[in-house]
C-alpha cells in the first residue's frame, strides 16, 4: 500500500530493544507450531511526530521454518499532532487507534541489502 501523507498519517515502528516473556496461554497456533512471546521497545513515527512505545510480540515458528511475528501497539493520535475527527458533531473518532501487524521470514543464504 502506498502511504499518502496528505490524506493519511503514516506510520513507522523502529525495534530498539526486545525481551523474552512468557507466552500467554489462550494464544491459538497451528499444529506443531512453537510459540515465544517478546516485550518489544519500539519507536513509533507518525507524521514526523516520534514516541518511545511497549510492543508485546508474538513469535510462531511454523513446521516448515517460516517464522511469523504479530502484534499492536496503542496510541493516542493526539500524541502525534493529529485531531480526532469529528464528522457535523455527530460522528467521533476516538483519539486511541489499534496499529496491528504480522509478517513472515524465512532462513535464507542470500545477504539482505542494507538501507532498505
Amino acid at each position: 500500500m502506498t502511504c499518502r501523507p496528505r490524506r493519511f498519517a503514516c506510520c513507522k515502528l523502529r525495534i530498539t530493544r526486545s525481551s523474552r516473556q512468557s507466552a500467554p496461554n489462550r494464544i491459538a497456533v497451528s499444529r506443531g507450531a512453537r510459540l515465544k512471546a517478546y516485550g518489544m521497545r519500539a519507536t513509533a513515527t507518525i507524521r514526523g511526530q516520534s514516541r518511545n512505545v511497549s510492543v508485546p510480540v508474538r513469535r510462531e515458528r511454523r513446521p516448515d521454518g517460516v517464522l511469523s511475528f504479530s502484534g499492536e501497539v496503542r496510541v493516542k493520535q493526539s500524541d502525534y499532532g493529529i485531531k480526532p475527527e469529528s464528522v457535523g458533531g455527530v460522528v467521533n473518532v476516538k483519539d486511541e487507534v489499534v496499529i496491528r501487524f504480522q509478517f513472515a521470514a524465512r532462513r535464507t543464504d542470500r545477504a539482505c541489502p542494507v538501507g532498505r
